[in-house]
């Protein structure tokens, strides 16, 4: 009966860790533009700058197209970007250089810089969403990294 126990308490534990863990890792309350990049609108986002996260979010739903996230690199748990939400799970992406569609509409508020990047039609996978810098060209964005995870995005930027 002692050993019952004691695996329960030592499951409890573990399981305690696991999930205090992921918590710390989405409760993160600053996203700083790391002052080597430029891939933001300087206009709204210095680089070197820090600003307010808003990780109330609970899933993709929460999130619109033109949304400013935080999001972690995949592989890089320590490294975000910042970038806007463009399309959420479900809808359609297409761009290239001089356009950026979603659901085979042009969006116009969106445009690709990467000159050497296509991306053919891609639906979005459940729980993703698809961010682009307003510079791609220097960003590890969805045009570089694929649709992001929703795991993955640490929150809203305030700005």
């Amino acid at each position: 009966m002692n050993d019952l126990i004691r695996s329960i308490i030592a499951y409890a534990f573990i399981i305690g860790v696991i999930i205090g863990g992921f918590w710390f890792y989405k409760t993160s309350t600053k996203a700083t533009v790391d002052s080597a990049d430029s891939y933001m609108n300087i206009e709204h986002f210095k680089p070197g700058s820090s600003y307010a996260v808003d990780n109330s979010i609970t899933s993709v739903k929460d999130l619109v197209q033109g949304d400013v996230v935080a999001y972690f690199l995949p592989g890089e748990p320590d490294v975000h970007k910042i970038g806007r939400v463009v399309a959420i799970e479900g809808q359609l992406v297409e761009a290239n250089p001089t356009f950026v569609k979603v659901d085979r509409k042009t969006v116009t508020i969106f445009k690709s810089d990467a000159r050497e990047l296509i991306i053919p039609e891609i639906r979005i996978p459940k729980n993703c969403v698809w961010v682009m810098a307003d510079r791609t060209t220097l960003a590890k964005d969805s045009m570089h990294i694929g649709p992001v995870p929703f795991f993955n995005i640490m929150g809203k930027v305030k700005y």
